[in-house]
């Protein structure tokens, strides 16, 4: 009685021990952090047909230490949190996407730090959730430049937005940006890329002033397509 006892013990830990690795060993974790220091930018991506849902974002510096973007002295102020609805401004570039990038600068959230020298990151708490099979998609095409859309297994593109200009300050930016403006949108975008790209199989994207016309004249501007497939 007293060993059937014993190896009931041994089996339940085994099995017990098994369980507890199980946990988290191959699993994803329900929720991420990630950091981006000032000037950096980060793509986060979810796999399958999951989609990013925004937690939290903060924009500015609430800890120092070697973990939190350190930059000789410029770290000192620890009192400097987000000013602006910075996790509005991340949920409305990333929620719903299986994949976005974050940027981490004044541009997009402003500066909450009253000495602007502080030395900033930008943190964000996400998940990976389920999404639907044709979940949206998005691409941006610099100026100049061109791309390719395409729906795997023959499936059709299905265009949901498009804009040639400029809304965002930190997307396809050159090493001397030239930027007169942000509210920057040609009206015809979406029925010009619709012409070449709805309904079919894939199609090519042509950011330049030829295909949309100029909107705004010495802008650095840039194309970009929300799609289903």
């Amino acid at each position: 009685m007293i060993m059937t006892s014993i190896w009931i013990a041994i089996v339940f830990s085994l099995v017990m021990g098994g369980v507890q690795c199980g946990r988290y060993m191959g699993k994803q974790p329900v929720s991420q952090e990630v950091l981006v220091c000032e000037g950096k930018s980060l793509e986060i991506s979810c796999e399958g047909h999951q989609q990013i849902h925004i937690d939290e974002a903060e924009y500015g510096r609430t800890a120092s230490g070697s973990q939190y973007c350190p930059f000789i002295a410029l770290d000192w102020n620890t009192n400097c949190p987000s000013k602006t609805n910075t996790l509005d401004i991340t949920k409305k570039e990333c929620d719903g996407f299986s994949s976005c990038v974050l940027y981490a600068n004044n541009e997009e959230y402003g500066n909450p730090c009253p000495f602007k020298l502080i030395h900033k990151y930008l943190k964000v708490t996400y998940r990976c959730v389920r999404g639907k099979r044709n979940a949206l998609k998005r691409i941006r095409v610099c100026e100049h430049q061109k791309a390719t859309l395409h729906c795997p297994k023959g499936r059709k593109l299905d265009i949901q937005y498009a804009n040639y200009g400029r809304l965002k300050g930190n997307v396809c930016v050159s090493v001397i940006p030239i930027i007169f403006t942000k509210d920057c949108k040609e009206e015809g975008s979406l029925e010009t890329v619709k012409a070449d790209c709805q309904g079919k199989n894939g199609c090519l994207l042509e950011a330049n002033n030829n295909k949309f016309g100029d909107p705004c004249w010495g802008t650095q501007k840039y194309l970009e397509v929300r799609y289903r497939c």
